[in-house]
């Protein structure tokens, strides 16, 4: 039985494969299939700071196994939201919040007052 996949257990093998190239030679199609697994539970960033993969290789990757599986491409997907007014906004959520983003990127909002999470959500889905 082989160990569990883990960032760390990818990296070792990453390294040992880059010991033993002959001179740039592209990653094995094992290699990637492991770091596109790895992306279910690790954001890109995480991914690619410790494998030394750039973004933009995960995502050329990503794109040429969407396009394999026949799974259309798309860029930008306009969402319509419900209209938030400021007045009506009752904050009941605690001190923490955290928004991911598909592309693994976070951000996390912590120790505002109710009023001050309100105007920033309010000011956020107004900008939408």
């Amino acid at each position: 039985m082989s160990p569990p996949l883990t960032l760390q257990s990818l990296s070792v093998e990453l390294d040992e494969w880059r010991k033993n190239r002959v001179k740039q030679g592209r990653l094995p199609d094992n290699i990637w299939t492991k770091t596109l697994k790895l992306l279910e539970n690790h954001s890109m960033t995480q991914v690619s700071r410790e494998l030394r993969i750039s973004h933009e290789q995960i995502r050329n990757k990503l794109k040429k196994q969407d396009v394999s599986r026949g799974v259309p491409f798309t860029p930008f997907v306009e969402m319509k939201s419900p209209s938030i007014k400021h007045e009506k906004i009752d904050i009941t959520l605690g001190n923490r919040v955290e928004l991911k983003r598909a592309d693994g990127a976070s951000m996390i909002i912590e120790h505002l007052s109710d009023n001050a999470l309100s105007i920033l959500l309010a000011k956020f889905m107004r900008d939408l």
